[in-house]
């Protein structure tokens, strides 16, 4: 399936391949409905850190202005790239379609009956997103989410940066 996603992805004009599932041990989650939702949830919030993390090192290279000559401006371009795929990815992996980590998100929050009937779908939820994507729609899904993702994390670093005086 991952070759297939990059392929159809590419001829799409955006390039993305398909990764494998992060094997867990349902049997080591106390409630396995709720367990996975919070395992789906690392890798999202993981990348919603890292980009925050991103933005407070961007404010530093920005105040010291060491975003110049010779090192300074890749690095600085490097610290933005940082900020914008780990939001991306973010944004990407919180897509409530089965199986990407907004779908085991969803399915936890939903209802045990209407959980296992959501999850009935996974099976068609690589075809759903190379739909979406050949079709150009997406981005309707996404663009919200990664909106709504950068205008977070740049409150919170602005916030984090104020409490403690660095702004």
């Amino acid at each position: 399936m991952g070759t297939l996603a990059f392929a159809v992805s590419m001829a799409a004009g955006v390039g993305f391949g398909w990764a494998k599932p992060v094997p867990v041990n349902i049997n080591n989650l106390r409630n396995p409905h709720r367990g996975m939702m919070w395992v789906a949830l690392a890798g999202p919030v993981t990348n919603f850190l890292l980009a925050i993390a991103s933005l407070i090192v961007l404010h530093f290279v920005a105040r010291f202005e060491l975003h110049e000559g010779f090192i300074g401006q890749p690095a600085a371009l490097i610290i933005v790239a940082s900020y914008r795929v780990n939001t991306a990815l973010a944004a990407f992996n919180l897509i409530p379609i089965l199986p990407f980590d907004g779908g085991r998100i969803l399915m936890g929050l939903l209802p045990r009956r209407w959980a296992w009937r959501y999850g009935q779908t996974e099976a068609y939820g690589f075809f759903i997103v190379m739909g979406l994507l050949l079709i150009g729609g997406l981005h309707w899904i996404m663009g919200p989410i990664y909106r709504t993702l950068m205008l977070a994390e740049q409150v919170l670093a602005g916030n984090i940066l104020r409490t403690f005086g660095l702004m």
